[in-house]
């Protein structure tokens, strides 16, 4: 079965495609093929076989450490920055969304939703002019706030938040939270340590 090109960024051949990409060009470390099937949750053979063309390509450079090829952005690779821009703008919301906003004391969870969790998850459509991001819980505004400035700029997208409380998100009684709760939302897994 032939899979579809992605609807955040529809130049590439798949999802999986843009993920190992953005996971690859995106980090200081490298990752093994393993790794990646691990950390996305997909068929290590698929994997496999999507880093073999990335490295036919030219776009990642493998080395040998031990038994394991560790795959790296091949940054001498003229379209390498080009595309890793285009990467963040198209797949890094929800990365770059959880790790600002895993610090920030009193989330209970945080989602993407509305256009960009739709072409996240596959549905066709425009793409997103912005990104909708949801925070359950009771965190002091000012934080979350300030653990998002700067993110419009490198995501090239206004974020839009909107704050429900814990009871309210559980009871889904409100329509704007049954509304989210029945379109394509996407988790951002923060985690509130209580710190």
């Amino acid at each position: 079965m032939r899979s579809k090109a992605p609807p955040l960024l529809p130049v590439l051949r798949s999802q999986l495609q843009g993920l190992v990409l953005y996971e690859v060009l995106t980090s200081d470390e490298g990752w093994t093929a393993a790794e990646l099937a691990r950390a996305l949750d997909e068929p290590e053979s698929s994997v496999h076989r999507e880093t073999r063309r990335l490295l036919a390509a030219g776009l990642l450079t493998s080395t040998q450490v031990g038994r394991a090829a560790v795959l790296r952005s091949n940054d001498t690779n003229p379209v390498t920055e080009p595309l890793r821009q285009m990467l963040i703008i198209s797949f890094g919301p929800r990365k770059v969304l959880r790790i600002a906003l895993n610090d920030v004391a009193g989330i209970d969870r945080a989602y993407i939703f509305g256009s960009w969790a739709a072409r996240f998850v596959g549905l066709p459509g425009p793409a997103p002019g912005d990104i909708d991001l949801l925070i359950v819980g009771s965190p002091a505004r000012g934080a979350v706030d300030l653990a998002l400035d700067g993110l419009e700029a490198r995501l090239r997208r206004e974020i839009h938040v909107t704050f429900v409380s814990a009871k309210a998100w559980s009871e889904a009684s409100d329509p704007f939270v049954r509304n989210v709760r029945d379109n394509a939302f996407v988790p951002l897994d923060v985690v509130d340590d209580g710190i």
